[in-house]
This record gives C-alpha cells, sequence and structure tokens, in this order.
C-alpha cells in the first residue's frame, strides 16, 4: 500500500474458529504489547501511543499583549477569536496560524475584564462589561466577524462589578444570562438576564434551594432550559469582609421553570480549591468536566477533574497546567472541541497593569486518569523467576553483613533513647500560648497586647487589621521603603473612585494610629510617598521573630534555639489565617518560600547524621510549608522507625494518606512496607 490514511486502534480482536485473541492497547512506552490477560503476546514497530495524548495536555498557543484582551471559541471556525482594542486575532488551531486584522470602527465598549463570547448562529463576536464604565460609555457591542464593524448594544451597567461571574447564552432569543461574582467587597447570587434587543436587565427570581452568595463558580448548559452550577467561593451574607467558603456544591437551575434543586454538597474541608468558570459535559452526559485550582496561591497547578453529576463522585484526569494567580482579572476556562475530539483550556494571567498573557492547551478526550495510563499491570516473562533467584541469592550473601551491622547498631541505643525522652517532652509542650505585653501576633488568631499587657484585639476592624499589616509586612521586607497608597487602594478597596478611596484610607488610618498608641515604640510614619512602620526593640512580632529564625538556620546561628523558636510560632496556627484577602495569599506564599529554601538540606543533614530528633522537628517545618511533601514524608517516617517507635511511624503514614487523599481526591500510590523499605535516592544528600 502506498497511501495509507490516519487511523486509531483500540480493542483489537483476533478471531479464529478456536480462539479468540483480545488487545486492549493499554500500553503507553515500549513496542510490546499484552493481551487481554495481561501476558506479553507481540510486537508493535514504531507504535505511537495516543493514551498518552488523552494525559498531557500540551502548549498549542501564546499570545501576550500590554492591552486588556478578550477571547473567545469559535468552534464552526476552528478557532479562537481575539480582540483588543483596536485589533481581532484569529488562532487557527488546524493549521496552527494567527490572522491580525484591524476594525473598520473602533471598538465601543472600553475593556476592563475582557468578557466576550461568539454567536455562532449569528456570526458575531460580543464584548461586553457590567460595571466601572464611564457614563454614557458602551457596555455592551457586537461585530460582524465578516465585516468587522461594531454596533452598540447598552450603556446600562449592573450596580456592581462581577469578577468570575457564570455566563450563559440564549443565541436564538438574543439574550444573555448572568449568575454570581464579586465586586466592591460584595458577593452576589443574582441571576441578571439581558435582553440585547431590548437593552434592558431583568433580576430573575428562582424558587426551590438557595445558592449562596458566590465567584469563582463553575457552570454548564444542559439544555435550552436547565443549567448547572458548581462550586465556588462565598458565605451566607455576602459580605466579603465575613470571611469565605469553599464550596463543592452542585445546582441544577431549570430556567423555564424557575426553579433550582440542589443534587449534591461534598464535604471537602482543607481542600480549598475554585473551578474554571466555563465547565463541559462528558460525551456520555453522565459527568462533567472542570478545573480546580488553589487560587489563593500566586503559582499553582490547574487540575482537571471529572464530576458525576447525579453523586459527586471525583476522579482526577491527565496531567497539571500551570497558571500564576497574582491578581483577580486571572482565569481559566475549558472547551471542547467535538469536531476534533479535543479538549481546550484557555489560561488568561493579568498583571496589576493589565497585561496579560493568554496559552492555549489541548488534551485528546475523553481524557484518562494516572492509573490508567501508568497502572498497566501485565504479567513479566519467565525471565523475571531468574532474576528473582538471583536477587534471593544476593541478599542471601549479604545476611551475614546486615547481622554484623546490627550489632553495630546497639551502640547507638543510648542516643536513640535521648532523642526519644526529647520527643516526648516536646509533646508535652503547650505552643498555643500568646502572653506578653507590647506584642502582636499574626500566626493562628491576631492579637495585640498593650504595652501594659492588655488585648487590644477587639479595637482593630477587618479594614483596620488589614491596612494595618499591610504597613506591617512592608516594613519589614529588605529594602522596601514601606507602601504606597496605591497598593493600598487596590488591595482594600479595589472598587472604589481614586477620591473615595483616597477618603476611606485616612479615616481608616486616624483610626489605626489611636489604637497602636496603645503600644510602646510604635509609629506610622509617611515619608517619600510612602507609609512604614518604625518600632523598637521593646515591639514583639512573632513574624519577625520567625524570619529571624528561619534567617538564623541559614547562616548557621545557634540551631537548636531558632528551630524551638519556628516550632513554637508555627504551632500557633497558620500565617494570617484570620485574613481572607487575596492579596495577603501571596504574602502567605513567600512565607512558605523562606521555609523551601532552607529546610530541606536541614533535613538530609541531620537525617545523614543520624540525629533523628531534628530531622523530624525539620520535617514538621516543612510540612507547615508544604503538607505533601514527599521528602519531609520520608525522613520523618524513617526517623521514626530508626527510633524503634513503629507505631507512630505507622500513624504517621495513615495520617498522611488521608490527607493526599483530601488534597489529590487520589491514592497515595506506596504502602507502608514499600515506603519504609528505603528513601528514594533523589530524595537524599
Amino acid at each position: 500500500m502506498i497511501d495509507v490514511p490516519d487511523m486509531s486502534i483500540a480493542q483489537l480482536e483476533i478471531v479464529n474458529a478456536s480462539r479468540s485473541y483480545v488487545f486492549q492497547f493499554k500500553e503507553n512506552n515500549g513496542e510490546i504489547v499484552h493481551n487481554q490477560k495481561g501476558n506479553e503476546y507481540g510486537k508493535v514497530i514504531n507504535p505511537n501511543w495516543l493514551i498518552q495524548e488523552s494525559f498531557h495536555w500540551k502548549q498549542r498557543y501564546s499570545f501576550s499583549s500590554d492591552q486588556v484582551i478578550a477571547i473567545s471559541f469559535n468552534e464552526p471556525g476552528q478557532e479562537f477569536i481575539m480582540v483588543s482594542q483596536d485589533s481581532i486575532f484569529r488562532y487557527n488551531f488546524e493549521n496552527g496560524r494567527t490572522r491580525k486584522k484591524g476594525f473598520e470602527n473602533k471598538l465601543p465598549v472600553p475593556m476592563r475584564l475582557g468578557c466576550s463570547f461568539v454567536d455562532t448562529l449569528s456570526n458575531r463576536l460580543y464584548v461586553y462589561e457590567v460595571n466601572d464604565v464611564a457614563n454614557h460609555m458602551s457596555t455592551v457591542a457586537s461585530m460582524d466577524l465578516d465585516s468587522l464593524v461594531w454596533s452598540s448594544h447598552s450603556t446600562v451597567q449592573l450596580p456592581q462589578q462581577r469578577h468570575h461571574h457564570n455566563l450563559f447564552n440564549d443565541f436564538k432569543n438574543k439574550k444573555i444570562l448572568l449568575f454570581g461574582g464579586f465586586g466592591n467587597q460584595r458577593l452576589t447570587n443574582e441571576f441578571n438576564l439581558f435582553d440585547i434587543e431590548s437593552n434592558t436587565w431583568e433580576t430573575l427570581s428562582f424558587g426551590g434551594d438557595t445558592i449562596s452568595p458566590r465567584y469563582f463558580s463553575g457552570g454548564l448548559q444542559l439544555n435550552k432550559n436547565e443549567i448547572v452550577l458548581f462550586g465556588g467561593i462565598g458565605n451566607r451574607s455576602g459580605d466579603q469582609s465575613l470571611g469565605k467558603i469553599y464550596y463543592y456544591d452542585c445546582y441544577k437551575v431549570n430556567l423555564e421553570t424557575k426553579t433550582i434543586n440542589k443534587s449534591w454538597d461534598l464535604d471537602k474541608r482543607g481542600k480549598d480549591m475554585v473551578s474554571c468558570r466555563n465547565m463541559i459535559l462528558s460525551e456520555d452526559a453522565k459527568r462533567f468536566y472542570t478545573l480546580n485550582y488553589p487560587e489563593y496561591m500566586p503559582s499553582s497547578l490547574l487540575q482537571l477533574y471529572a464530576y458525576d453529576l447525579e453523586n459527586g463522585t471525583s476522579t482526577v484526569l491527565g496531567d497539571s497546567i500551570p497558571i500564576t494567580s497574582e491578581r483577580i482579572r486571572t482565569n481559566a476556562n475549558l472547551y471542547a472541541n467535538t469536531i476534533t475530539g479535543e479538549i481546550f483550556c484557555v489560561v488568561q494571567e493579568f498583571e496589576l497593569s493589565g497585561a496579560n498573557e493568554i496559552k492555549i492547551y489541548a488534551i485528546n478526550s475523553p481524557p484518562v486518569s494516572r492509573q490508567m495510563i501508568y497502572n498497566y499491570n501485565a504479567k513479566k516473562a519467565p525471565v523475571f523467576w531468574f532474576i528473582l533467584v538471583a536477587i534471593v541469592l544476593m541478599v542471601s550473601g549479604l545476611v551475614f553483613i546486615i547481622f554484623v551491622w546490627r550489632r553495630k547498631r546497639r551502640n547507638n541505643r543510648d542516643i536513640c533513647f535521648k532523642q526519644v525522652q526529647r520527643l516526648k517532652t516536646d509533646a508535652d509542650k503547650n505552643y498555643t500560648e500568646s502572653n506578653g505585653i507590647n506584642a502582636v501576633w499574626l500566626f493562628g488568631n491576631f492579637k495585640v497586647n498593650s504595652d501594659k499587657g492588655k488585648d487590644i484585639s477587639y479595637l482593630f476592624s477587618p479594614n483596620i487589621k488589614q491596612l494595618f499589616i499591610l504597613i506591617l509586612i512592608h516594613s519589614v521586607r529588605e529594602h522596601s521603603a514601606g507602601v504606597s497608597s496605591e497598593i493600598i487602594y487596590d488591595v482594600l478597596w479595589p472598587d472604589k473612585s481614586v477620591k473615595h478611596a483616597k477618603n476611606l484610607k485616612n479615616v481608616t488610618l486616624n483610626q489605626l494610629r489611636k489604637i497602636i498608641s496603645e503600644l510602646k515604640g510604635v509609629e506610622i510614619i509617611y515619608e517619600q510617598k510612602n507609609f512604614k512602620l518604625i518600632y523598637e526593640q521593646n515591639f514583639q512580632c512573632d513574624y519577625f521573630e520567625f524570619l529571624e529564625a528561619v534567617k538564623g538556620l541559614d547562616i548557621s546561628m545557634p540551631e537548636e534555639e531558632n528551630l524551638s523558636q519556628i516550632i513554637k510560632i508555627i504551632k500557633r496556627g497558620r500565617f494570617l489565617k484570620f485574613l481572607e484577602n487575596e492579596y495577603f495569599d501571596r504574602e502567605k506564599k513567600e512565607l512558605e518560600l523562606e521555609i523551601l529554601k532552607v529546610i530541606p538540606l536541614k533535613i538530609k543533614r541531620s537525617y545523614q547524621s543520624k540525629n533523628y530528633y531534628k530531622t523530624i522537628r525539620y520535617c514538621e517545618v516543612l510540612f507547615y510549608a508544604d503538607p505533601l511533601n514527599e521528602l519531609a514524608f520520608y525522613h520523618k517516617i524513617h526517623s521514626y522507625w530508626h527510633l524503634n517507635l513503629k507505631e507512630e511511624a505507622r500513624k504517621k503514614y495513615n495520617a498522611f494518606i488521608v490527607k493526599y487523599r483530601e488534597f489529590l481526591d487520589d491514592d497515595f500510590p506506596y504502602t507502608f512496607s514499600e515506603v519504609i523499605r528505603e528513601i528514594p535516592g533523589d530524595l537524599l544528600l
């Protein structure tokens, strides 16, 4: 044959009169194939195992701009359409080419969030903003994708901004439906319907179950009358200052009967992740796909999940995609391309200036789990048994050496006994006390004691507390001149005008200065256009003490003292756990990075020197920064084992695999026996 068309083969069955041979082709590498029983039974020359493309995301495209870009998926045209204020960019993912053209007239909508969609019935691209647009400026406009002429449809705005809302389209009746979102320090659970032809917004009312105010939810249109909403961040009141809850609930909303039905609600406490805005339905319509990620981490990973529509059972699919989510406008979305059988992920990462970068990834559908690609259990050829016998003989030869080694090990029992006693002493200590005068505690519960030892924490309202900590953190940073008014406005009052934010800042700052007059030697000054906290040595703050102790470890100062100080501080609780503002998530992450710079090497060195007590303590510190850190996990388990605390080692293993399951929705791949056998070589010095 000269010309052979591209084809994919799966579930190959070869049948004759007496026998049947089934090849599932679940392999992901090599040339050996296996029959249905898992036995090696054939060879494929130059195979291209397609299962890899259903697990590994491939980056197909990237695009950067100093202007806000709106991006939309146009399946009929097999393209992604991006628009700036003056140009259109059309990326065709079949041939990989991008075409740029200028508009015939100016885009009338001043883009802030870059919200857009393609009406495939009329072949028009819509761009819209719901708030933060100057009076009499357009808020909704559309462009004919053939003529590239813009038409304005509305100048009406909603009363608040709607970051990370959900959008549903009714192209036939020229209507769009918005749900949820965040703005002006408020969360909403409103359904807002915009009629393009009549230029009117309408707030819809629903019966049945109530969805609490939220943003970062996932949305899916099941059919013309029914939509699905999943997860998000919010609380019952809608007031951002009252904290946030990460939801893992699912609702079906019937747009015809105006009723809401709660399908399920998963208990995933401690696993704080949000959903991408646009979810997609599986081919059998029994599950939906979404991307989950911890949005509060500046640098994190998007993970594809499949959730059962009926009961919420979830499966982790594919590998992960990196995302930098420092700005609230950063977003991720999923799109299904039914023509090519692919799933696209679009990541749009914003900077404070509005500059943004778009990355497009693709994976074959249906996506597969890690177990499907890595856990193919094939029976090995008989040569395996010869190898096994050889290994057994070698092990037998080592028995004598091991016996001698064990005798030598007895000499270390006294040292191990002392280390065990120290662990028991530490377990009896109470680290949660926060007594002292002229002091501030930022780990665990927020607390401030005056110079007379009086608890004055109650004087700090949410905004005063945030302003105080913002100035404090910027004052202690290396080479920092303090914090500017612009940063204060962006963190505390992002949706206020500069004039209004300035007034709020001045009032809040005056109140803060009055409160900290209760502290001795502490003052807020304004110099070089920045606010800064100056303090004398008699002022105590656990954040300062933590940074000094970590620095002390790095420059080989008295190690035991610094390690004890770090343990004492982190035992009180998480750093800034009482603050929900996204800006401070970056500060939390930077503190954890300080730990990651120093502690891993300390763990390896202390373990190598057989100081298992110190190894365990360092592992506790590393677990604070990374609860699933494998280096800390292996060294801690092995340290307990060497100290003959075998039951404790098992408890720590069990606690870890439970946490692993909670965070990743997946089982830890190794048994306790496999873990205790050895520490992987790449985790040792």
